[in-house]
């Protein structure tokens, strides 16, 4: 045999021993990708519940061992599964924009040419021209906070008279549903009461009955931001309040140019009408220029001694509060990247003792 030949049929075995890898390589990797997607999808199915299933609405299949996180899920409604997601890892707090359209004006053209759309139904979404008729309120949270509720209710407990919520290791916590109103404030606020009758009849609303100075915390907490009636109003109208006002924050820490924090006077009246105090980060620093003076926070993401002095002040009435359930506290709108710089100031706001750590990546929050 010439050496032609030979190197002819060594690049001859070489391609064929080649082809074989190239097929069994793709083989593999098909039979991968499909055994992937199957676990995948078994595993996401375990959190979807299906509203047929009893079992979907379990307390105990889904939180029994899971640790309740002092975590508010801001934007909930765009994750995979809206509630579920932040649900199934023990997330105190989630959050929904809102939207009622009951008086008519500047309705959005897809959701008015939708078959399915209700001026009596209360839409959630991020801005109004993508809203959809399918996702409400009810859909995407109370019915399924609703079945949790009455499962978690079902179980013969020791003292039947007090409702149990929907963190199976910790049946007295009260789970937070923040909805950000974005039109119609007043309308929405007369109208929450009707739209939450059933949760209402069954006891599992957190209340404050503004006539016998009387509190009650449920199962079940809800809190408006956004567009929030005066306190005026509500004190003229409402007898039981069943939605709770977000706080606003900053005005309750105020300094000197020693770093002493007082508070408003407002402060214990906000007690009856709130459970949230909440505000912007770069407010807080914007308000307090004596303590934040030639802050890096927004730059690095580290905190002086001063600040963090002036934070753990700051937050202690509301950390000793929230401890009773009472008031907690509420830093939004973080910066989210670079991580390195988020990490930092997540650490810090728990070390200040934040009640509730605004987020948007649950994942890396859960870890912390």
């Amino acid at each position: 045999m010439t050496e032609l030949s030979m190197t002819k049929n060594t690049n001859a075995h070489k391609k064929l021993w080649a082809t074989i890898f190239l097929i069994w390589t793709a083989a593999f990797t098909g039979v991968t990708l499909v055994y992937n997607r199957q676990h995948l999808s078994q595993w996401q199915n375990a959190f979807e519940p299906q509203e047929t299933h009893e079992r979907s609405y379990s307390v105990d299949e889904f939180t029994r061992g899971v640790d309740i996180l002092p975590i508010h899920s801001h934007n909930d409604y765009w994750r995979k599964v809206p509630f579920w997601d932040a649900y199934k890892i023990g997330v105190k707090s989630v959050e929904a924009d809102i939207w009622y359209y009951a008086d008519g004006k500047d309705l959005p053209r897809k959701l008015s040419e939708d078959k399915n759309f209700d001026m009596n139904e209360i839409y959630v979404g991020h801005t109004s021209k993508f809203l959809n008729a399918s996702k409400t309120l009810n859909s995407l949270y109370l019915d399924h906070i609703w079945g949790l509720l009455e499962n978690s209710n079902s179980y013969d407990w020791s003292n039947s008279s007090i409702k149990n919520g929907v963190f199976y290791d910790d049946p007295h916590e009260t789970l937070f549903l923040f909805l950000d109103v974005k039109r119609a404030a007043a309308g929405t606020f007369e109208r929450l009461p009707e739209y939450l009758d059933r949760f209402i009849k069954k006891g599992y609303l957190s209340y404050y009955n503004l006539e016998k100075n009387i509190g009650y915390s449920g199962p079940l907490t809800l809190i408006l931001t956004g567009g929030i009636p005066e306190i005026s109003y509500i004190d003229k109208n409402v007898e039981k309040l069943y939605t709770f006002l977000d706080a606003p924050l900053n005005s309750f820490m105020l300094v000197n140019n020693n770093a002493n924090t007082t508070y408003d006077s407002d402060l214990e009246k906000y007690q009856v009408y709130s459970k949230v105090a909440s505000g912007a980060l770069e407010g807080i620093i914007s308000d307090n220029p004596t303590v934040f003076n030639n802050t890096k926070i927004l730059d690095t993401g580290d905190f002086t001694e001063v600040e963090m002095k002036y934070l753990k002040a700051g937050f202690k009435p509301f950390t000793e509060n929230a401890k009773a359930q009472l008031f907690y506290s509420r830093i939004w709108e973080l910066p989210a990247w670079p991580r390195y710089k988020r990490d930092k100031i997540w650490r810090s706001l728990i070390e200040a003792g934040v009640g509730l750590l605004n987020v948007d990546d649950l994942a890396s929050a859960s870890m912390f």
